[in-house]
């Protein structure tokens, strides 16, 4: 992102939450704009997903 200002990340759990999945909207992640997944809380591998935008 540092390298890259022509994108913005997309907040996650509004982007979960317009696509009709407010369960995925509870794993935004505390340390960035996207979701978090971990097999302690999902039961998932461990996942880190996040929305860029170009600008």
């Amino acid at each position: 992102m540092a390298r890259h200002d022509d994108f913005l990340p997309v907040d996650a759990g509004a982007e979960a939450r317009s696509a009709g999945l407010p369960a995925l909207a509870e794993h935004r992640s505390p340390f960035g704009p996207g979701f978090r997944l971990s097999p302690r809380t999902t039961g998932t591998d461990g996942f880190y997903i996040a929305t860029l935008t170009r600008m």
